[in-house]
């Protein structure tokens, strides 16, 4: 009886005075951190002539892939704008007589080393274009924003920022 000793004894006895036991180690995650985009929609009846002066009082500008920026002092894009209409572009040429469902704030937060200050520019934006536009300011699922909702866009974007995932 003495010779047997249990199955977990001679493990246990393995594991402290034998070899080392096995770990599979994983390697560690150097990959960039994933994009994180932010976007919110102003949805309602939007006429073209109101849109070019409501976005020129703004700061934003008809830039690259035909759609509106807001850029910051080295000329970097801070916010964009689109047509919620595909392809989402704008036609100056046409701008004028332009009446669309909406478009569609949008910026990079993973690409801002001030990500909250930028959410905060978008959403000044966007709230002014609504009520200048008698539009609906709404999320990235164009379900109509509460102040809940805005809080909780708000911390995402802090959270995201301070968390260092960038």
């Amino acid at each position: 009886l003495d010779s047997e000793e249990p199955e977990h004894q001679n493990r246990a006895d393995t594991l402290a005075f034998g070899s080392e036991p096995q770990v599979d180690a994983a390697p560690l995650d150097t990959s960039p951190a994933p994009p994180y985009s932010v976007a919110l929609n102003v949805l309602g009846e939007i006429e073209g002539p109101t849109l070019l002066s409501e976005l020129t009082v703004l700061g934003f500008a008809f830039g690259d892939k035909s759609i509106c920026h807001r850029y910051d002092d080295a000329g970097r894009e801070r916010i964009s704008l689109a047509n919620a209409v595909e392809p989402g572009s704008f036609d100056l040429d046409t701008l004028d007589a332009l009446t669309t469902p909406g478009v569609t704030f949008f910026m990079c937060a993973s690409e801002c080393p001030d990500a909250p200050a930028v959410f905060e520019e978008m959403l000044y934006a966007a709230v002014r274009l609504a009520d200048a536009m008698g539009a609906r300011l709404c999320d990235d699922r164009r379900s109509v924003m509460s102040e809940h909702s805005v809080a909780e866009l708000r911390q995402q974007v802090q959270e995201y920022q301070f968390s260092g995932s960038r």
